[in-house]
């Protein structure tokens, strides 16, 4: 296409974006340099014209993520750390989620992790970030962490990560790591290590069952940390070592 046919077809015109409302062609210079205002925001960018087709220009200075991120650069930059942080948001602020993840109602994302130019500079100054089977969690420095932010955050194996995840969509009738069986009037305690369940015992009260857990709870969790000591944050080791089980947390 030459340079004046694609003034005279792009110039003036409106596209719409994914993320960031109506844009204005003001000047086509060619394909890879298509000068754009953002309609909303004022905003004026050069970008090219195949992400323009596609919707995926972004407008760093509008939230567009749930009304609360900032695509502060182009969406394409880090693929991978563009949908982690798209993820963070969705935990955050997707009603839809929180009705099967309900321990996520009220998480919120503060500070430099509302940009995600900052999110990203953040995750590479963090270990196991590049790692496969890494994920991002924010609940093991800070117990019963709403926050997802650069203090409270960092990367971890999967098996780290669900160690301490809540699932249940309820807390349920009795402490973690505890059931009741009716037929013999006894309260059972039992945990999951390394993918088998183990059985801990019956006891006469929840409360005694629970202590049972407890105790096998914070020993699993101190020799899970020793196996990953070499791989993980050092704040996440010392976390993971000082880590206590409650009675009213959930059940995993």
């Amino acid at each position: 296409m030459s340079k004046l046919s694609g003034k005279v077809l792009y110039e003036g015109k409106k596209f719409t974006t994914k993320n960031s409302g109506d844009v204005e062609v003001l000047e086509y210079t060619n394909s890879n340099h298509v000068m754009i205002k953002f309609l909303k925001t004022g905003h004026i960018k050069v970008v090219g014209m195949g992400n323009l087709k596609k919707g995926v220009v972004c407008d760093r200075d509008a939230p567009n993520l749930y009304g609360k991120g900032y695509t502060d650069i182009s969406c394409n930059y880090d693929q991978r750390l563009h949908g982690i942080w798209g993820g963070m948001f969705s935990r955050c602020y997707n009603t839809k989620y929180h009705e099967e993840y309900v321990s996520y109602k009220d998480c919120e994302v503060v500070g430099d992790f509302l940009y995600l130019s900052k999110f990203i500079k953040w995750c590479k100054s963090q270990k196991g970030y590049d790692q496969k089977g890494y994920q991002l969690d924010k609940d093991i420095l800070v117990k019963g962490n709403k926050i997802y932010s650069t203090e409270t955050c960092c990367f971890v194996p999967k098996d780290l990560n669900t160690l301490l995840t809540h699932r249940r969509k309820d807390k349920g009738l009795y402490p973690v790591g505890v059931s009741y069986k009716p037929r013999i009037n006894k309260y059972v305690a039992q945990i999951s290590r390394f993918k088998e369940v183990i059985h801990l015992g019956c006891y006469c009260t929840a409360e005694e069952a629970f202590l049972a857990y407890k105790q096998a709870k914070e020993a699993y969790i101190k020799e899970v940390a020793e196996l990953y000591k070499d791989q993980i944050d050092n704040r996440v080791y010392e976390a993971l070592m000082n880590y206590e089980v409650d009675i009213n947390d959930w059940s995993w």
